[in-house]
């Protein structure tokens, strides 16, 4: 032997070796394992609790703010006139169909829907889910920021560029990861604007027939917390907000076949702060409801309302037809309604004969037409079909858009 060591003595000092080894082993072994059950414990008690989730999310996104966030030191110019490229100059524009429904927001590429003849059923627009239905639908473009209103009278700011697009056939995008302060309401009225002119005011009208104009300034500057915009009375909302000049008229319409026209000026109704509550706008009859609201421009000549019933029944109106009257007056009827069909006008829009109409029902189903296609009626009349629909579906919202010929 090398060493002097017999063979029993070497083998005695190896296996003394292994046994130490074996029981460090072995201890390790059970340490780890203690922890290991101690943090699964731990991550179970997180996984059941919303609150510990929504605190480790916003601990860890804190910290990386605190160690990556910082202003930005660049900025991109033109290489031609050395002007400085805003953001915006960097977002392709292109023309979009916004649908939104209690829990889901869907951007479409307008450029998927044809137009078609009078009296088709239309193509799917959107996939519904059981309990859940449209609350809005209107075209935009794609640099457009969208006032959204909450329920509450809070007003949220949306870049429609931040919406993904979504295929013609797809549920879209939920809202609240959109608009994440949105939680425990709903949208209750949204607009696209992108002309903050300092002449221009947004008119806001309640389910209850309330109405208030506001400086239009008010709404540049929305943080990611809102902005409170109006005092909703107890079993009232928001249900509509439109832009205007002081020269134009404001037109109400009612579930009866009823329309009341009058002026925005500062005679009319005042412009008020933001927290004021509103005046009344229309004398509604015991068993009616405002249906709609729309704002006609007072330069456009000429120009014409296109009246659609539940049923998918529908006219153009000449504008003319409909006189201006006194703020909270009972209106006139624009439309006879087909009573045997419990129809009811759904939506009464301003419109040009260059202009095309969007038409999506309760089911989903989105169709496109020229308004020159619609007839010109008069106030008495009942419209011609506009929309087939398939049994137990009726039209939900309509939009009017540019013509894309």
């Amino acid at each position: 032997m090398e060493f002097g060591l017999s063979q029993e003595q070497s083998e005695a000092i190896l296996n003394l070796q292994l046994r130490r080894l074996t029981k460090l082993e072995s201890d390790k072994i059970n340490t780890d394992f203690e922890v290991t059950k101690l943090s699964l414990n731990e991550l179970k008690n997180i996984l059941t609790s919303n609150n510990l989730i929504d605190s480790i999310i916003k601990n860890q996104i804190k910290n990386i703010s605190n160690t990556h966030g910082f202003h930005r030191k660049t900025f991109l110019i033109n290489a031609n006139n050395e002007k400085m490229i805003e953001e915006l100059d960097t977002v392709e524009n292109y023309e979009t169909i916004i649908m939104i429904t209690n829990y889901y927001i869907k951007k479409i590429l307008l450029e998927a829907f044809e137009s078609q003849t009078r009296g088709t059923k239309g193509k799917k627009g959107l996939i519904i889910t059981e309990g859940d239905e449209i609350s809005h639908f209107f075209s935009c473009n794609n640099r457009d920021d969208l006032i959204a209103i909450s329920s509450k009278g809070i007003a949220y700011k949306i870049k429609v560029s931040s919406i993904p697009i979504s295929k013609r056939n797809s549920k879209g995008t939920p809202v609240l990861s959109i608009l994440k302060d949105l939680e425990n309401c709903i949208i209750s009225s949204i607009l696209p604007t992108s002309d903050y002119d300092n002449r221009k005011f947004f008119v806001l009208l309640t389910l209850k027939g309330l109405i208030k104009r506001t400086p239009i300034s008010h709404f540049i500057n929305i943080s990611t917390r809102g902005l409170i915009i109006l005092t909703i009375n107890e079993n009232d909302s928001l249900k509509w907000v439109r832009s205007c000049f002081p020269n134009d008229t404001v037109i109400i319409s009612t579930k009866k076949g009823k329309c009341l026209r009058f002026a925005v000026s500062q005679k009319e109704l005042k412009s008020t702060g933001r927290t004021s509550r509103g005046v009344k706008s229309i004398d509604l009859d015991y068993d009616d409801l405002i249906s709609d609201f729309d704002i006609i421009p007072n330069h456009v000549i000429p120009s014409f309302m296109v009246l659609i019933t539940e049923m998918g029944f529908g006219k153009r109106l000449k504008i003319s037809e409909v006189k201006i009257q006194r703020r909270a007056r009972k209106g006139v009827k624009v439309i006879s309604l087909r009573l045997k069909k419990n129809d009811n006008l759904i939506s009464s829009r301003f419109c040009t004969d260059s202009e095309e109409i969007l038409i999506s029902t309760k089911f989903g189903n989105v169709v496109k037409q020229k308004i020159s296609d619609v007839t010109i009626q008069r106030k008495n009349s009942k419209g011609v079909i506009i929309q087939r629909l398939a049994e137990g579906d009726s039209v939900s919202k309509i939009s009017i858009i540019k013509s894309t010929k």
